[in-house]
C-alpha cells in the first residue's frame, strides 16, 4: 500500500454506525417516570409538601414538610446534590440523580468508604408502584445512612438520608424519597443489570458520535498516517466504552456480551491501525475485514441490548404480586 493510497476497506461497511440501533434505547427516555423513590409495600409514607417543587439537575423534588435547604456535609459519590435537612430530629440528605457506577446501584465512591460489601437492600416500591432499592449503612460514630436508588434509563435517581442515630427508618427519610421524581425518563427494574441497562444508552451514544467522526476521517484518509490516527482513535473509543461498562456487567449475559464485542471492535481497530502503520495492502486488506466483522457483532450485541434495557423498563411498571425478602433485588 502506498502512502498515498485509500483504505482497503468496504467503505459501507465501515461507514455504519450504531444509530439504527439507539433509536429504541432512546425511545425508552421519552416518558416521565409516575414517581421515583419512596416506602415499601406497605402504604407509603404521605408527603405533604411545602412548598414549591424543587427542580435540581435532572430531578424534581416536591418537598415533603420539616424539610428544608441545608449546607450539609457532603456524602462520597455525590458530585453536585440537592442538600436538604431537617431541624427536628437532625436528618441530612443529599439528593441527585447520578450516572451509575456500580451494579449494586451506589456511588462507587461511597461503596469505597465502607468497611465491607453493604448489607442487602430492601426492594420497595414508589409512587406509581415502581421498585427501587433501600440500603441501610450503619456509620462507624453511630449514625445510620439510608440510601435510595432509583434505576432509570438516564441514571441513578439517589437519596442518601443520614440520621444522627442508628435507629429505625425515620419516616422523614420515606417520606422525602418518595417526593423525588425524575422527568424525562422511565424505571427500570433494580436487577443486578440495571446499573448496566441504566448506563448503556449515554454511553453508545457518545460512541455513536466517535464513531461517525473517526469514521469519516477514516474513509478520507488517503495518507497512512491518516489512517493510524483515524484509526487509533476509534480504537480508544471503543475501549473506553467497554472500560466504563465493564463493572456494570457483573454476570453473564447481555451485559458482559455487550462489553465483549466493544472490546472486540477496539482490537479490530488496533489491528487495522498497526496495518496502516506497515503499508502493505495485504495485512491492510486482512484487518478491514476484521473490523467490518467485530462491527457486525457489534451491532448485534448493541440491539440485543436494546431490547434487554427495554425488557426492564417493561419489568419495572409490572406490578408487584408478592412481598419481596430484603435479599430478593440482589438475587434478581
Amino acid at each position: 500500500m502506498s502512502a498515498s493510497s485509500k483504505p482497503n476497506v468496504a467503505p459501507r461497511s465501515l461507514r455504519d454506525n450504531l444509530i439504527p440501533l439507539l433509536v429504541l434505547a432512546a425511545a425508552i427516555a421519552g416518558l416521565l417516570v409516575g414517581g421515583a423513590l419512596g416506602g415499601g409495600y406497605a402504604p407509603q409514607t404521605r408527603v405533604v409538601a411545602t412548598a414549591q417543587p424543587i427542580a435540581h439537575d435532572g430531578l424534581r423534588v416536591q418537598v415533603p414538610r420539616g424539610w428544608t435547604r441545608g449546607d450539609v456535609a457532603s456524602i462520597p459519590g455525590f458530585r453536585d446534590p440537592l442538600r436538604l435537612r431537617t431541624g427536628a430530629n437532625g436528618l441530612r440528605a443529599n439528593a441527585e440523580q447520578l450516572p451509575a457506577t456500580s451494579a449494586t446501584l451506589l456511588p462507587a465512591a461511597f461503596l469505597a468508604t465502607l468497611d465491607g460489601a453493604p448489607d442487602p437492600p430492601t426492594l420497595v416500591r414508589v409512587a406509581g408502584g415502581h421498585p427501587a432499592l433501600r440500603y441501610r449503612v450503619p456509620g462507624r460514630n453511630g449514625s445510620m445512612t439510608l440510601v435510595y436508588a432509583a434505576p432509570n434509563t438516564k441514571g441513578i435517581a439517589t437519596v442518601a438520608c443520614t440520621s444522627p442515630i442508628d435507629s429505625s427508618i425515620p419516616r422523614a427519610c420515606d417520606a422525602l424519597g418518595g417526593a423525588v421524581t425524575v422527568p424525562g425518563t422511565r424505571p427500570l427494574a433494580p436487577s443486578t443489570s440495571a446499573a448496566f441497562f441504566s448506563r448503556v444508552p449515554a454511553v453508545l451514544s457518545d460512541l455513536d458520535a466517535s464513531r461517525t467522526k473517526g469514521l469519516e476521517a477514516l474513509k478520507a484518509a488517503s495518507r497512512a498516517r491518516g489512517q493510524v490516527l483515524a484509526a487509533t482513535a476509534l480504537g480508544r473509543a471503543h475501549k473506553a466504552a467497554a472500560a466504563t461498562l465493564a463493572p456494570l456487567a457483573t454476570r453473564e449475559g447481555v451485559p458482559r456480551a455487550t462489553v465483549r464485542a466493544l472490546t472486540a471492535t477496539a482490537t479490530a481497530y488496533e489491528a487495522l491501525a498497526n496495518a496502516a502503520r506497515s503499508r502493505l495492502p495485504g495485512p491492510y486488506a486482512d484487518a478491514g475485514r476484521g473490523v467490518t466483522a467485530a462491527n457486525a457483532d457489534l451491532r448485534k450485541a448493541v440491539a440485543k441490548a436494546a431490547a434487554a434495557t427495554s425488557s426492564a423498563t417493561r419489568a419495572a411498571s409490572a406490578p408487584a404480586r408478592t412481598q419481596p425478602s430484603r435479599s430478593s433485588a440482589a438475587k434478581s
